[in-house]
């Protein structure tokens, strides 16, 4: 399939809209993948009936699906409305109204929304989950294909900022019930290398038609809808828009009405500014001029990219993956504001009643008798002098009766009955309840809370594992050159490697393990590390680490000194090459020989001699030297737990040798060192016996200048490795 030329990189408004609502990431045009048509194929389309019957259809499934959510839509407006703090508004002839208030009546808003949607949010984003990708099969190729691909996901998680992308994400996922992210590819990206990328999308801008299949992958087509200035489409699109196209939409109100959101600036009136984009993904099976699916993008009456022979993309999925809320039963789940806006509007109400008695009490209503005063004078004003006729009866304040006991109460119950729905009680809050001190009960609580979001969890869980699978498969498909790709270890070192999408083609199962996006209060998870410790249940250092305690970087680097030296030899010798070990064993070999026939020795006659052993032991080193400052009872440790492992396991048996031969090399150092140690104490007592001292007799013709055989040169360590 020939590539079509990128049109642009990606663009659009980022951050917050002047509604303060998160606005979708690059939402420009962007070339998805592959395309069947080349840029004349498509010209000549553009002069076939095709073309009109495809941009026909593509415009008037995009019609039904918008208006078949009518209602949905203004259930969204209300949502977003109230957490705006616009709480004194009602649907109205299908739309959503602002009401007016009646004349010189409170209306007081205590929003509890806001910090709802705050609170969820929190809950939803506290912890990534976490991805692992399955092999194929037990196969040392497998294994490896597994392990980097899992590297590669987190490595373009982090580039791309797939963690700031759902946090945008959240904010629709809470507030509206449902989000989006859409993963794909810029062929335009990275220089015109071509990238993955995300962005996170408002449900407003993805639609679908069947709203009782509550799988997206189970829609026979799915929309990506956006608008873009008429100026900017001339200026990207020169040769398919005619220089006197008009403007055929409204910016404003095309994809979301921002009228229902600032009342006081209609747009209903504003006149065409921009073209409407509409991208649609088509299942196979569903057009006929389409038999295996497709894509097609469509501006205004013309096509730009087209896929007539199945999506662009190899893994089959439609790119975007939807974030659920709380279960409807249908495609689009609900969220906890449309059942909190009853008891808003009700917490709003009686707090208005009594704000209104308030004042009135401060202020209350007078009754005077008719032509006693001249009301025109009445100021209310403190210290005010009010003259009234002789022979009429004196102003007095008019009673006022006080509020109803229940009244009080009833904010109470309300807000009650805003904890029941939103599933966030005093423990969600960061406040214990009355009588709670005991830390496990406080968990217990904080649990039954978090519960309450158990198919929010889910959803989550399930939406990064499409992701992961899709980034991958992305990445077999697309790199067919060389990538640099920066690689972190689960032993915390850090490579960087150079990977083609052929490296990871069987490592593209990937899993999420269940329960690792539910909020964990670190307060009752670092007490309990504390109390293993205390019992000696756990090591201090240990537990330090995993209570992962903010500013203790500086801390651990200094005490896991060692163990840090150790992980980056063991990538040193897992990053050696098969050829560089046996070139680096030929010359070995070589300058032993050299070094036997120079003593008159051979392999035969190598072991009965002194001489011999060492010379065996000098070129039997490893290649990753051992030093004299190397700390070996801790390399011993954090070599031989890497040495269990299954990424050991699939390393070629050349490798796995020179990690014994390390191995070994820190165990004889050790053991020597204790030697000498023992030996030191030895002759510190004059009582001790000179032949006992636990070390080997000392050769009286031993080169007291040298090494114990003669012709090698002073100062030469025996024990000194070869390298290639």
């Amino acid at each position: 399939m020939a590539k079509p030329t990128p049109t642009s990189a990606p663009s659009g408004i980022q951050g917050l809209d002047s509604f303060g609502f998160p606005t979708p990431e690059k939402s420009g045009v962007i070339t998805q993948g592959d395309s069947d048509l080349s840029a004349k194929e498509l010209e000549q389309l553009r002069t076939k009936k095709l073309h009109g019957q495809l941009v026909n259809w593509v415009k008037t499934e995009y019609e039904k699906c918008k208006n078949q959510t009518t209602g949905i839509r203004n259930q969204w407006y209300m949502n977003l409305a109230f957490y705006k703090g616009d709480q004194y508004v009602a649907k109205m002839a299908g739309s959503v109204m602002q009401t007016r208030a009646p004349s010189r009546r409170v209306r007081l808003v205590i929003n509890r929304v806001r910090p709802m949607i705050r609170t969820e949010i929190a809950k939803m984003t506290g912890q990534d989950p976490t991805a692992e990708v399955i092999p194929a099969s037990t196969d040392d190729e497998d294994l490896l294909a597994a392990e980097t691909a899992q590297s590669v996901f987190e490595n373009i998680s982090i580039e791309q900022k797939l963690k700031e992308r759902y946090m945008k994400t959240a904010f629709w996922q809470s507030n509206l019930g449902i989000g989006y992210i859409k993963t794909y590819w810029n062929s335009a990206g990275d220089n015109g290398q071509g990238c993955i990328e995300y962005s996170a999308l408002s449900p407003f801008h993805v639609h679908v038609p069947e709203l009782l299949i509550e799988d997206i992958e189970d829609q026979p087509y799915v929309f990506n809808s956006f608008t873009k200035p008429i100026e900017w489409v001339k200026q990207h699109f020169p040769d398919v828009i005619p220089k006197d196209h008009k403007p055929t939409v409204v910016s404003t109100n095309e994809i979301m009405e921002t009228q229902y959101l600032n009342m006081a600036n209609s747009d209903r009136k504003a006149e065409p500014d921009s073209c409407l984009f509409i991208e649609a993904w088509i299942k196979p099976g569903i057009h006929p001029d389409l038999p295996n699916g497709g894509l097609i993008t469509v501006v205004d009456d013309f096509i730009i990219q087209a896929c007539m022979d199945g999506m662009s993309y190899s893994h089959g999925m439609y790119p975007f993956t939807k974030f659920e809320g709380v279960p409807s039963g249908g495609y689009y789940t609900t969220s906890a504001t449309e059942d909190f806006i009853p008891i808003q509007m009700e917490l709003n109400r009686n707090r208005s009643q009594r704000a209104e008695s308030r004042n009135l009490t401060a202020n209350p209503q007078w009754v005077a008798q008719k032509g006693s005063i001249d009301v025109s004078k009445w100021r209310s004003q403190p210290g005010q002098v009010i003259e009234y006729n002789m022979g009429t009866m004196k102003p007095e304040p008019m009673p006022i009766n006080n509020l109803p006991t229940y009244v009080i109460q009833e904010e109470e119950n309300l807000l009650r009955d805003m904890e029941d729905v939103s599933g966030q009680h005093q423990v969600s809050k960061g406040n214990a309840p009355a009588g709670v001190t005991a830390g496990t009960a406080i968990s217990f609580l904080q649990e039954a809370d978090n519960s309450f979001m158990a198919t929010v969890f889910f959803s989550i869980e399930k939406g990064f594992e499409k992701i992961a699978k899709q980034t991958i498969m992305l990445a077999v498909q697309y790199w067919d050159t060389p990538r640099i790709v920066k690689i972190t270890g689960r032993d915390g070192t850090f490579s960087v490697k150079s990977l083609m999408g052929a490296d990871l083609k069987n490592g593209t199962d990937v899993r999420i393990e269940s329960g690792s996006s539910l909020p964990v209060s670190r307060a009752a998870r670092n007490a309990m590390f504390m109390d293993m410790m205390a019992k000696g249940q756990l090591p201090p250092d240990v537990g330090l680490k995993l209570m992962k305690l903010p500013n203790m970087k500086a801390y651990f680097d200094r005490v896991e000194v060692d163990q840090n030296q150790a992980r980056r030899e063991n990538q040193k010798m897992r990053e050696l090459l098969p050829e560089q070990i046996m070139a680096a064993q030929q010359q070995a070999d070589s300058m032993k020989q050299e070094m036997l026939m120079k003593f008159g020795l051979d392999e035969q006659t190598m072991m009965e001699s002194p001489v011999g052993g060492q010379i065996q032991a000098m070129f039997e080193q490893p290649m990753i030297a051992v030093n004299e400052f190397d700390n070996h009872e801790a390399h011993i440790a954090e070599h031989g737990y890497y040495m269990k492992s299954q990424s050991y396991e699939s390393l070629p048996p050349e490798i796995q040798e020179q990690y014994k031969r390390h191995w070994q090399a820190h165990k004889d150092a050790l053991m020597q060192t204790q030697m000498q140690d023992m030996m030191q104490m030895g002759m510190q007592d004059p009582n001790a016996d000179p032949n006992a001292q636990g070390g080997p007799p000392q050769d009286p013709n031993a080169n007291p200048e040298g090494n114990q055989f003669s012709g090698l040169p002073a100062g030469q360590d025996s024990q000194q490795p070869v390298n290639a």
